[in-house]
């Protein structure tokens, strides 16, 4: 998927947007939300919405260059900082799918408060119920929970650190790699031991990456896959929203 501002609901949003300025512009000079029509009001929300998912949408792209990347100006191991990276990845894409749920809210009218905009709550909704979008929706949910990423993001955020088979096999490596023991003492290296080590610890840190490159690349084209077919679905209800009001 091309950026979420490339899709045929923002294009017309934009559109619409335009024409709303350019009319309060001719028509009076005020500032205060509470001068706009209901239509404008909707169309301005819907934009700003529009926004906050692309922005995130933006953040997950960029993820797999990030991995790559390591800054010896932070002082943090590599393997942290691949750890931080993946871990705001998976908040990201969780947040991904709940930006889309406060879209869909805003698109349809429901009037649900943000704090109360959960998937729950949204599909049960009766014109969410009726609507083929119910279905994409439930998709992209099962989706996050099938591929273990809500599970992986809510043992980050509420328990533990990211816990994985290649991300202990770094910090094994690491660990031998490190010129003291876990008591403090001096350890006493040949030059095979250290050559060896350090060939493990470059092994390992390439497994891992290519791992996680290859999960958030395979991720973020099956999320980009749903979301498409979600933003579809409220293009059309976008116009039919806007020209009742």
């Amino acid at each position: 998927m091309k950026r979420v501002f490339d899709c045929k609901l923002s294009k017309e949003c934009q559109r619409d947007c335009l024409e709303v300025m350019n009319k309060v512009a001719r028509d009076a000079e005020f500032t205060e939300w509470l001068g706009f029509t209901k239509r404008q009001r909707y169309i301005l929300d819907v934009r700003r919405l529009i926004s906050e998912v692309n922005n995130i949408s933006k953040t997950i792209y960029a993820c797999k260059g990030f991995l790559s990347s390591y800054s010896r100006k932070v002082s943090l191991p590599r393997i942290d900082q691949m750890t931080y990276h993946l871990e705001s990845y998976m908040g990201n894409i969780v947040g991904f799918f709940d930006r889309c749920l406060m879209l869909t809210n805003g698109v349809f009218a429901l009037g649900i408060k943000p704090k109360e905009v959960t998937f729950d709550n949204i599909i049960s909704a009766s014109r969410i119920k009726q609507h083929k979008l119910c279905k994409e929706l439930k998709d992209f949910n099962d989706l996050l929970n099938e591929s273990n990423l809500r599970t992986m993001r809510n043992q980050v955020a509420h328990r533990e650190a990211l816990d994985d088979q290649h991300t202990r096999e770094v910090i094994l490596n690491e660990f031998n790699f490190l010129d003291t023991d876990e008591f403090g003492n001096d350890k006493k290296f040949s030059l095979r031991d250290f050559i060896r080590d350090k060939k493990k610890l470059k092994e390992s840190y390439r497994n891992h990456l290519r791992n996680w490159e290859e999960t958030v690349e395979r991720t973020n084209d099956e999320v980009f896959k749903m979301a498409e077919k979600v933003l579809s679905g409220l293009f059309e209800q976008y116009a039919k929203t806007k020209n009742s009001l």
